[in-house]
């Protein structure tokens, strides 16, 4: 058998003259095109909904919709609206030429026509139809390849942030740890010493007590004592010394005292690192937290001291949570306060109080802990940002600009939230609200 060889393309032929359909029908075929024809433009519509041309071939004037009008409803088809359209007509004016072009044909033959010139401008435009076609196919190619690059650079971009993100944390959790059990060694080796004054403190007094006892008692004894030894008495000032000697043991141990809480604060705080999900006591993280900002809060040369209040009204006082993340974000967030207020102090001249309010209390179902300054405030320019990654006012080497993002991302891993509002040069409140019940 022998391959019947592929026709150049599809011609459809739009004339309700027979002998002309006639005509092109067996030109076109003898040209090795194959032929479809329709007598009328509402034919024409209908075939081209199950076979679409190459090219068509259109006479203007027919009975029902004329040529025009079947070329405007092809072309508002998106199947149809790129095929070219070659009209045939015995219109040779200049207005119905113009009107073909911009209807959207492709070109113009007047009747009577020679068949080598309709082959001809059928084989140019189906070449230039198919050019155009090849270029589209290749610029969507192109424009998939390039959405595809842009979407693997995205991504590209989201994991190295993400990487970097990571690997700054993973530094201010060693950092942290680090800090955490240096505080530990310190409060370990403090708390050894401690141990043996408070344990010595007891039989010391005791023994000072008797001995001032015994002292006033030989005091009244009717003896003179010789004169170099009365000398050294008279110089010791005795009566003086017993009477001061219980004043420094008070003060003994109310110092011991002081530093056994000064200890048990670093060991609090040098179990920050513990991340397993328990139950605390609130306020008392609070107080250890402050307990290692109290330096802080101290005068200094561009402002008094901060004055802190704390109005704790949570009743419960206890709530399950991760104590590490917990610590980190009274910590974080104390810590900006007291930024806030000293870049404020820095910058005016005016005297100014500076106060920071921490505000426990429960609503419904959930703690909210508020924590307030009247410190620099925030810009308005700089708010939308205050929870993203790596955003910082800061001057270089005073953040990075992770700590707010932490956060945020704590609070979340709580199942909570957290709100800001701040007004410039006015002040910054943090609202921070967790479920009581967390689920699972």
């Amino acid at each position: 058998m022998i391959d019947q060889p592929r026709p150049l393309g599809t011609v459809l032929v739009v004339d309700d003259n027979p002998h002309n359909l006639g005509v092109v029908s067996e030109c076109l075929d003898a040209a090795k095109f194959e032929v479809l024809i329709a007598k009328s433009g509402e034919s024409a519509l209908e075939k081209v909904t199950y076979v679409l041309p190459d090219i068509i071939l259109l006479d203007v004037m027919m009975p029902g919709i004329d040529g025009f009008e079947t070329c405007q409803r092809l072309k508002k088809e998106r199947a149809t609206a790129n095929i070219p359209i070659v009209f045939m007509t015995a219109l040779a004016d200049t207005e119905s030429k113009v009107k073909a072009f911009q209807l959207g044909a492709a070109d113009y033959v007047t009747k009577p026509f020679q068949e080598a010139e309709i082959i001809a401008r059928v084989k140019t435009h189906l070449k230039l139809h198919k050019a155009i076609q090849n270029v589209q196919t290749t610029n969507k190619i192109l424009a998939d390849k390039i959405y595809e690059q842009a979407v693997i650079e995205d991504q590209l971009r989201a994991t190295l942030k993400e990487l970097k993100t990571t690997q700054s944390k993973l530094i201010q959790s060693e950092k942290l740890s680090g800090l955490g059990k240096m505080i530990g060694g310190i409060a370990h080796e403090m708390n050894n010493p401690l141990t043996f004054i408070e344990g010595n403190l007891p039989p010391l007094t005791q023994y000072v007590n008797e001995l001032s006892q015994a002292l006033k008692v030989y005091q009244k004894l009717d003896f003179t004592l010789p004169q170099q030894s009365q000398e050294q008495l008279d110089a010791i000032d005795l009566e003086f010394v017993l009477q001061d000697i219980p004043s420094i043991l008070r003060s003994i141990e109310v110092g011991t005292t002081r530093l056994a809480g000064i200890v048990k604060g670093l060991q609090n705080f040098a179990h920050l690192d513990q991340a397993t999900k328990k139950s605390i006591n609130i306020h008392e993280a609070l107080d250890h937290t402050l307990f290692m900002l109290n330096y802080r809060l101290q005068f200094s040369p561009s402002r008094a001291a901060i004055n802190l209040h704390k109005n704790y009204q949570f009743k419960p006082k206890t709530i399950e949570c991760y104590p590490k993340l917990i610590n980190q974000t009274f910590f974080q967030l104390l810590t900006n306060a007291i930024d806030a207020i000293d870049e404020k102090a820095e910058a005016s001249q005016d005297v100014i109080t500076p106060k920071i309010t921490i505000t426990t209390q429960q609503q419904q179902n959930c703690l909210h802990v508020n924590i307030s300054d009247n410190g620099i405030g925030i810009s308005p320019e700089n708010y939308p940002h205050i929870f993203d990654p790596f955003f910082t006012t800061k001057l270089a080497g005073h953040g990075i600009g992770l700590g707010l993002s932490n956060v945020h991302q704590t609070i979340e891993r709580h199942q909570g939230t957290i709100q800001c509002q701040s007004i410039l040069h006015q002040g910054t409140t943090f609202e921070i609200i967790l479920p009581l019940k967390q689920e699972e």
